[in-house]
């Protein structure tokens, strides 16, 4: 379940006008190609050039791929640290869900698409030998999850939240849902009862590392403002 918050706005009425400047008009097809019964003279041809995509919003920035069940991604995550720079990845390691530090700053973050290799890049300073870093889209009953190949296991919760990857089947506690929130990439919902609380990181015991887990009342719009509680994720395509 992908969720897009461009398709909450409202739709613009098109007004037409008497007057002789032509109203501008967004076409799905080229006018002028043969057999439209468009004219093709210079006086004919409309301001906007031909192919015009229907939706007039700048293409997004973000770097993530949309996630599609069947494909396999890297989820990165900018660093929690203001002071470190670049990414941090979603990572199995020793049987654990946690955020490893990527190298990803050192690749080419501002292409607005990676290729396998660049993606491989990506998450150069988490060792495979020892951590496992790619992560499937799966799909049941309408709900999306998240499948380490590795292990074989899906990704959940627990009891209490936390993030695990023990089923090795997708049932209540592995169903999930992403939703854009913009540039960024996407928010990863789970399940709460009849909610959908984000995934978030937050303190263990003292000295031990940050722990993942669905946040207690986070919400998707309270993350759409900017004022969430949750991760914001790029799923870089392998």
């Amino acid at each position: 379940m992908v969720e897009d918050y461009d398709h909450d706005r409202d739709e613009a009425s098109t007004v037409f006008s008497s007057a002789t400047t032509p109203t501008e008009t967004v076409f799905d097809d080229d006018p002028l190609s043969p057999g439209t019964g468009h004219s093709t003279s210079d006086d004919a041809r409309p301001a906007l050039p031909p192919n015009k995509p229907r939706s007039t919003t700048a293409a997004s920035s973000s770097s993530s791929s949309i996630p599609v069940p069947g494909n396999t991604y890297i989820l990165r995550t900018p660093h929690l640290s203001p002071q470190s720079p670049g990414y941090m990845v979603l990572t199995l390691s020793s049987g654990c869900v946690t955020l490893l530090p990527s190298s990803s700053s050192s690749s080419s973050s501002s292409s607005p698409r990676y290729s396998a290799a660049a993606a491989a890049a990506a998450a150069a300073a988490v060792d495979p030998t020892q951590h496992s870093y790619h992560w499937t889209v799966a799909e049941s009953k309408g709900w999306l999850s998240l499948r380490n190949p590795v292990s074989g296991k899906f990704l959940g919760h627990d009891n209490v939240g936390n993030l695990v990857n023990r089923a090795g089947k997708q049932h209540g506690w592995e169903n999930m849902a992403f939703r854009h929130v913009g540039a960024g990439g996407y928010v990863m919902m789970m399940t709460h009862f009849e909610r959908l609380w984000v995934v978030g990181a937050k303190k263990g015991a003292p000295g031990s590392s940050l722990r993942l887990a669905k946040m207690e009342g986070a919400s998707a719009a309270s993350e759409a403002r900017g004022t969430g509680k949750g991760l914001v994720w790029e799923f870089v395509k392998v």
